[in-house]
């Protein structure tokens, strides 16, 4: 039923009422028909839980498998500069950091 797009006398024969609203006995027996019109509460999730869930759904786990590998491979790479350049006479990190001329000359003996 579409409700929305009855005019008001259709939506009130759909509904078995009149305008003027429902007599007692009426009210009585759709009561008794029907239980009384509440709504339950539903328990709902702690914040901290559903922020949590956030995180740690699939796609989202392969997003922090992916930064933690970017992480690891920035790492490895900054090691090779500062270290392992450096101690085989490489270079190329000083002529990359400045052009030319801004390293004084080494002394020489």
């Amino acid at each position: 039923m579409r409700i929305h797009a009855l005019n008001v006398e259709e939506a009130l024969a759909s509904l078995k009422t009149v305008a003027g609203g429902l007599s007692t006995g009426e009210a009585a027996r759709r009561l008794a028909e029907f239980g009384p019109n509440h709504l339950e509460e539903v328990e709902r999730e702690p914040l901290l839980l559903r922020c949590a869930r956030e995180f740690t759904h699939f796609f989202a786990i392969i997003l922090w498998i992916g930064a933690g590998l970017a992480f690891i491979a920035e790492l490895a790479v900054i090691v090779f500069i500062l270290y392992a350049l450096p101690a085989t006479g490489c270079s190329a990190p000083r002529r990359l950091a400045a052009p030319a001329g801004c390293w004084p000359s080494p002394v020489q003996p």
